[in-house]
């Protein structure tokens, strides 16, 4: 359905031990980024990583949540709905 909506996500690292670690969320309408947030981790720690914003949609249209961490080696995510997830509501 057209219209705006609110986008919410979240992705947490169940391993990001570096500390200042550089963490890039981007949520992406049919393929192009339409919301950004970037963090750079403060301490060694399971770290949650938040994305919010409003959103216009067509018809046709679709969202994505991408993740970038420049860590230098693989990290686990937390899979579960409470910390990991992208979430849309009408506005």
């Amino acid at each position: 359905v057209p219209g705006v909506y609110r986008v919410s996500g979240s992705v947490r690292f169940a391993d990001l031990v570096s500390t200042g670690a550089f963490v890039q969320l981007f949520v992406r309408r049919s393929g192009s980024d339409v919301l950004g947030a970037h963090y750079r981790n403060a301490a060694a720690a399971e770290v949650s990583f938040p994305i919010n914003g409003l959103v216009s949609m067509n018809e046709d249209q679709f969202l994505e949540l991408f993740i970038l961490q420049l860590t230098g080696a693989d990290r686990a995510m937390t899979n579960n709905a409470v910390y990991t997830y992208l979430a849309i509501s009408p506005a």
